[in-house]
């Protein structure tokens, strides 16, 4: 789980470096892809048996 939670925090780490370093567009379905990694890191977090 670890795993998934680095590299879905990277995933979105690159996605607003991108954003506000080299002003790329973020289209809807872009943000929503996004937003759907976050609620699935959150969902693994929430979910996961210790």
């Amino acid at each position: 789980m670890t795993y998934a939670m680095w590299a879905g925090m990277g995933i979105v780490g690159t996605t607003l470096l991108g954003i506000f370093l080299f002003h790329e567009k973020l289209s809807v379905p872009q943000a929503i892809c996004v937003i759907l990694i976050v609620v699935g890191i959150a969902g693994l977090k929430i979910l996961a048996e210790n």
